[in-house]
């Protein structure tokens, strides 16, 4: 099987540290509401878009430009946009696929060239947010997110590899050709074709272009 597309999470699958509001709420002066809300998302207390709903009004009244460069420096996995740069080299699409919010990520995303990147949208007004959410990304919109791209390259999910660390990429795990637990729990391991734990993308990357190779 040759696949032709990789579908990677983002916080805590490409990051080196913080999550990508995490980094961003560490400039806002917010942090410690932020990482509230983190903690109880990840012990599944609530779901992404309670997530939302608790952090979007976060964004208010910050300049559009302001949060893009804030954005900007989310510090990545060592070898993570190496990794990146060679599959889109071997006419691989690479697309982040994550519940985050899309307007922390589109910078990067623009900045290393992948394809498409999902996530909740944000409302804004003459350049500044508003606070409001114009649209929520949940767990299972990853997997119509990954077959909507694959769609209109006269692709499937079957043509998927999916890469991601946390439950809320087991779904998209059990849809897709080939998923990759990658420095993820048990319960994600277990739920992947393949585990991958390593303290950079260096063994992962190398894995992926065996995949895409074949």
């Amino acid at each position: 099987m040759s696949y032709k597309i990789v579908s990677l999470d983002f916080d805590h699958t490409i990051t080196a540290r913080d999550t990508a509001i995490e980094h961003v709420a560490k400039k806002m002066d917010i942090e410690s509401l932020i990482q509230q809300a983190e903690d109880d998302f990840r012990s599944g207390n609530i779901d992404t878009t309670a997530f939302t709903d608790l952090t979007a009004g976060c964004f208010e009244d910050f300049e559009v430009e302001s949060v893009n460069q804030m954005a900007t420096d989310i510090p990545l996995l060592p070898g993570a946009a190496d990794m990146i740069t060679t599959l889109i080299d071997q006419d691989i699409y690479v697309i982040i696929n994550t519940v985050g919010y899309k307007p922390l990520l589109q910078p990067i995303s623009d900045r290393l060239g992948l394809h498409a990147v999902s996530g909740a949208e944000l409302e804004t007004q003459d350049g500044i947010y508003t606070g409001n959410v114009v649209s929520y990304f949940s767990i299972v919109d990853k997997i119509s997110f990954a077959a909507q791209f694959a769609h209109e390259r006269l692709l499937t999910l079957d043509d998927v590899i999916a890469i991601g660390d946390g439950l809320s990429d087991v779904p998209l795990f059990e849809a897709v050709g080939c998923s990759i637990a990658f420095n993820a729990n048990k319960e994600t391991r277990a739920k992947a074709d393949h585990a991958i734990t390593a303290s950079d993308a260096d063994d992962l990357s190398d894995f992926v272009m065996s995949l895409v190779a074949k």
